[in-house]
């Protein structure tokens, strides 16, 4: 007769069995999560592959905000526009023969503006205000006369704030050259390439920048703008009175580059101010030799003192053609 096996044989067994049974269920619900998760993250790539290729479709509300505030800016620059275009020197046609002798006349008149009586004029006999290029018999072409007209009157503006301000000498005013060329009456010359013209920078009368001015895309389409330069002897209160004049003209002047150079030494020196023969200054003394010594020089300055500077302004004079 067998031998029955022993109850914890049995047990043993039961166990084991039940814990392989509990690792197949385990193993069963972990994989049908791995199945359900992977196929969740399928459908998650799925959808973000659709929205990263369908076509931007913004929300209504963000559409009509969008639009009023493009209106709101359109509304805002054509009315910022048309105030500043009230302010342009208009362009005035006229026959090239007309605008020479109107040059001739406006530069008569500035000429005898900037003699002050009992003082030195402010500008030589044969200053020309930037149109040197018309000297004698030339005249301009036809196209270019209303533009030339343009010009002068601005200059005369700026001459007139000079002027005013009391500048000292008044030594050169540029324009910037856009015209294709000038003729004489009589002349038979070929005439010059106009767009080779414009290419090419030019100056007259003195050394104005004419490079071209960086501007936004579009804002051309908004305003223009033409470069100046005035070069002239003032004292540094009167510089100041200058660029305040300039800033509230009616036109609308930029001041583009500013260069000012000393015409002396304003600096007043005490009678300490010794050399020996040599002409060379004496070395300063030890201050810490004597704490009561009293400095050898005296350096004084006083602004009613102060010597003129030389001044140079490059400016951008803009025209607003409105909307």
């Amino acid at each position: 007769m067998m031998n029955r096996p022993p109850k914890m044989v049995i047990v043993a067994g039961a166990v084991l069995g039940i814990a392989c049974v509990g690792v197949g269920v385990w193993f069963t619900m972990a994989l049908a999560e791995s199945q359900q998760k992977n196929s969740e993250r399928i459908s998650a790539q799925n959808e973000l592959d659709r929205l990263c290729n369908e076509k931007v479709s913004p929300h209504i509300s963000n559409i009509e905000r969008t639009q009023e505030a493009q209106q709101a800016l359109e509304s805002w620059i054509a009315a910022a526009t048309n105030q500043l275009a009230k302010s342009d020197v208009p362009l005035t046609a006229a026959t090239p023969a007309k605008f020479k002798s109107d040059l001739e006349d406006a530069i008569r008149e500035l000429v005898s503006q900037g003699a002050v009586q009992g003082q030195a004029s402010r500008v030589a006999p044969d200053f020309r205000f930037g149109f040197d290029k018309y000297k004698g018999d030339v005249l301009p072409e036809t196209p270019d006369v209303a533009r030339l007209n343009q010009q002068l009157d601005i200059i005369k503006l700026l001459a007139a704030e000079l002027y005013e301000a009391n500048v000292v000498r008044l030594e050169a005013i540029t324009r910037e050259v856009f015209e294709s060329g000038a003729t004489k009456d009589d002349s038979s010359a070929p005439p010059v390439s106009r767009r080779a013209s414009r290419n090419k920078p030019q100056t007259t009368g003195g050394t104005a920048s004419t490079a071209a001015r960086p501007a936004a895309a579009g804002a051309t389409d908004l305003f223009d703008s033409q470069r100046f330069s005035v070069t002239f002897l003032a004292y540094p209160d009167t510089f100041v009175d200058v660029l305040n004049r300039l800033a509230t003209m009616d036109i609308f002047v930029v001041v583009a580059e500013v260069e000012v150079k000393k015409t002396g030494d304003s600096i007043v020196r005490g009678s300490g101010d010794k050399k020996d023969s040599a002409g060379a200054r004496p070395a300063a003394a030890d201050p810490f030799a004597d704490a009561e010594a009293q400095p050898a020089v005296r350096v004084v300055t006083n602004p009613l003192d102060e010597l003129p500077v030389n001044v140079r302004l490059v400016l951008d004079v803009y025209s607003f053609k409105g909307v």
